[in-house]
């Protein structure tokens, strides 16, 4: 019997399952990873994230611990750590929560083409990628550069902390905007823009390839006794949840987490033609290529909701059994349908497809008689309508998605589900396993890596719980209140960038 132990390392929490050669799920287990969060920084300890790391594959692998015949895991995308001399970090994980690069991304643009560099790495200026975030360093903390020997994401860091070497999966590293993403190498462009090597970064392998045996001292340090285990470095979360999906284009994958994400898999690298640049093209593995686009603010801006109005639902959930956010959901649906406010949800600026940090929180229509409960349901839709506009740009490129699948732990909510259905007008499918599937996608990666099986020949159960279809009368109404929330944005974009001169 062959096992599969696969780790997702997200942004709020690191997630582990223990699959069968089935690629049934035999256990699971997660624990949290607080944020550190000042002013307009979002990072996270590298060795409470490393040693959770550890501590999830520990109780994975407990009765299985001689009979464990792969590992794999992804990773958050778009982050950031800076090493020195002996491999000791210098920072935090910056996290693509992170908005402190934001005020560098129009000197970027400046040093070179844009567009030629989006369309030859996927990635158009931005705050969360590497470009932006080394000349916020150069300018604001040419201290810590000057000590720098390595500058790596979150995934080599932990694949140096397991072998001594820094390997780099491509699809996580062409989430930095530094990778062309045809040839699969570093950005001759992008590096020599930067002045910078291919030394001072991770070393690109391939994530759907078994790529070396657990070292011993790793299988040890983690209780697994068996001394062959193989390593497949999989790809970054949002594209393993993906191929856990079998999400290829035309399907797709809307994602409810920390962020909300629409994309993707596709057998060709497209990016937009539009010279706006509203969605990414990331190197997923195998070939296959993710497009689409991600939203700073989702599970994010529910807890910052519930952190500074519904402080009073903790209480009550405590009493009731439920959780706070699901006494938001209750709260949320009493609202009329759509709301009648329209809510901006830029708190944590924004990605695409409206690209700056500089974006900001807008509450339009608020009156006397509005309640706690018509706020928490305008949230709901602004981030829904921020998926939409996602939808449109794919459209606009001949990448109309025509059946999504949703996963993420907001996915829970089957109000919130209901009201992206009715806004995007499609029908939206939810497994039963909508919160491991990036663990799911990294074991498939792994399985097909192990035994030489095509992707799309790798069966498995993932069976759907429920199907959301798209009311047609609120859908017909939440058209009219998307080109009112475009318009609302439109009008208040100058004055976002001019608030924050």
């Amino acid at each position: 019997m062959q096992f599969f132990v696969s780790v997702d390392v997200g942004t709020s929490s690191i997630k582990g399952c223990i699959y069968d050669e089935n690629l049934s799920p035999l256990r699971s287990y997660s624990v949290e990873i607080p944020p550190i969060v000042n002013d307009q920084g979002y990072e996270h300890d590298p060795r409470l994230v490393y040693r959770s790391f550890t501590d999830v594959i520990k109780y994975l692998v407990k009765d299985y611990d001689n009979k464990i015949t792969a590992f794999s895991f992804d990773t958050y995308n778009h982050s950031m750590i800076l090493l020195d001399n002996e491999d000791k970090p210098l920072t935090n994980l910056i996290t693509g929560m992170d908005l402190r690069a934001g005020k560098y991304v129009h000197e970027w643009q400046s040093r070179d083409d844009p567009i030629e560099i989006y369309r030859e790495t996927g990635c158009p200026p931005l705050f969360i990628y590497l470009p932006t975030r080394i000349l916020w360093l150069r300018k604001e903390r040419p201290e810590i550069l000057t000590k720098t020997r390595k500058i790596l994401s979150i995934k080599d860091y932990l694949m140096m902390q397991i072998f001594g070497v820094p390997y780099l999966d491509y699809g996580t590293a062409s989430g930095n905007g530094i990778l062309n993403i045809k040839k699969l190498k570093y950005s001759d462009r992008v590096l020599s823009d930067l002045g910078m090597s291919e030394s001072e970064l991770g070393i690109l392998v391939e994530g759907q390839k078994v790529l070396e045996r657990l070292p011993k001292g790793f299988l040890r340090e983690v209780n697994i006794s068996r001394g062959d285990v193989a390593l497949v470095p999989s790809t970054f979360d949002g594209a393993a949840q993906s191929f856990g999906l079998k999400s290829l284009f035309p399907k797709g994958t809307i994602n409810l987490g920390t962020t909300a994400v629409v994309r993707t898999l596709s057998e060709e690298a497209k990016v937009d033609y539009n010279e706006l640049m509203r969605f990414f093209c990331y190197y997923a593995a195998g070939g296959r290529f993710a497009l689409g686009g991600s939203s700073n603010n989702c599970g994010s801006l529910l807890k910052w909701l519930k952190g500074t109005f519904f402080e009073s639902e903790e209480t009550v959930a405590a009493q009731t059994g439920l959780s706070a956010y699901e006494l938001m959901d209750i709260q949320a649906s009493r609202a009329p349908a759509p709301g009648s406010l329209i809510f901006l949800p830029f708190i944590h600026g924004e990605r695409f497809p409206f690209r700056s940090s500089n974006l900001a929180g807008v509450v339009f229509g608020l009156k006397s008689h509005h309640k706690r409960s018509h706020i928490i349901r305008a949230a709901m839709e602004g981030v829904a309508f921020t998926l939409k506009s996602i939808c449109e740009a794919l459209s606009e490129n001949n990448l109309s998605l025509k059946e999504m699948s949703i996963a993420g732990g907001a996915s829970k909510s089957d109000f919130w589900v209901q009201v992206i259905a009715d806004i995007l007008g499609t029908k939206i499918l939810k497994p039963s396993y909508a919160d491991n599937l990036s663990c799911l996608g990294n074991a498939v990666l792994a399985y097909s890596s192990l035994f030489s099986e095509p992707l799309e020949k790798i069966k498995y159960e993932n069976p759907i719980e429920k199907i959301f279809c798209p009311n047609f009368e609120r859908s017909c109404i939440y058209d009219q209140k998307y080109h009112a929330f475009k318009t609302l944005f439109s009008n208040l974009k100058v004055l976002f960038e001019e608030n924050n001169r």
